[in-house]
């Protein structure tokens, strides 16, 4: 049994951030990177595991754009041993949002000049990242997920959390009129947070606006929440379907797996790394 896995890690302990250097080579921008790490995280160079890719070359004043990455060695070494305990041997660590991405780009085409936000919504966190042509202009990870409206849910339904997961998922049975106010209700910290992203793409001169948003994550299928962002962010959003242009077992995810699509986008995008 073939027990190397693909596995991907993101949070607070995570930083992607793009930076501009000098021209150098591969081996000096390593040294570069890793001082320049400090300066974007609270934590000392020793504590850090760092990685970085170049972007592109050649551009203007002789410099070249990086994408860096940086990850508490703690929060590395925790993943590997939560790995290890469950008899499995770490082939790659990545990153939640360049498995998205991956994911995105294996079903669907980059449309020239659009600029497109792939939001995955977890169980804890939600990633956001706005990616143009293949190239990411923004990344970040904000602690807002499913369980953020499991008990958003409770508190102002007065219901369980079995009833709110329920709910959530659109299951007959509750006042729909009064579940769709809570899910808005809570829903305005998530709409507040991805506008700021989109409010710093264009401060930072990335990017002007976001031509389509693209939900995946187990939280895109909360009732309602698709059809709020539309609205609350003037954007047209789209369930991620990332089986678009992967063979499957139809008795396993069953003829027409919309219902699970989206929640298998980290999957999908991580499996793209199997041959790395």
């Amino acid at each position: 049994v073939n027990r190397m896995v693909v596995s991907a890690i993101c949070g607070r302990s995570v930083i992607v951030k793009k930076s501009r250097l000098d021209e150098m080579d591969e081996e000096l921008a390593r040294e570069v990177i890793t001082v320049e790490a400090e300066q974007y995280v609270p934590f000392e160079r020793e504590e850090l595991s760092v990685d970085f890719e170049i972007l592109r070359r050649g551009l203007p004043e002789n410099t070249m754009e990086v994408l860096l990455v940086a990850a508490k060695k703690d929060k590395v070494i925790s993943h590997v041993d939560l790995l290890r305990d469950a008899d499995l041997i770490p082939a790659i660590i990545d990153v939640d949002a360049f498995a998205v991405q991956n994911a995105f780009e294996l079903n669907y085409e980059y449309e020239k000049d659009k600029v497109y936000a792939l939001i995955d919504i977890g169980l804890s966190a939600t990633n956001i990242s706005i990616v143009s042509g293949g190239l990411p202009l923004f990344n970040r990870d904000i602690q807002f997920g499913g369980q953020t409206f499991i008990e958003g849910m409770q508190r102002k339904l007065g219901i369980t959390s079995e009833e709110a997961r329920s709910a959530l998922e659109g299951v007959p049975g509750n006042k729909p009129d009064e579940v769709l106010k809570a899910i808005e209700s809570v829903g305005e910290d998530l709409c507040t947070a991805i506008e700021r992203s989109f409010s710093y793409l264009r401060s930072s001169g990335e990017a002007e606006s976001v031509d389509r948003i693209y939900l995946s994550g187990g939280g895109s299928l909360i009732s309602g929440l698709r059809s709020l962002l539309a609205e609350r962010l003037s954007v047209e959003v789209e369930l991620a379907n990332p089986l678009r242009n992967v063979e499957f077992r139809e008795e396993i995810l069953g003829a027409d797996p919309v219902s699970i699509g989206p929640t298998l986008m980290v999957a999908i995008g991580l499996a793209t790394r199997q041959g790395s």
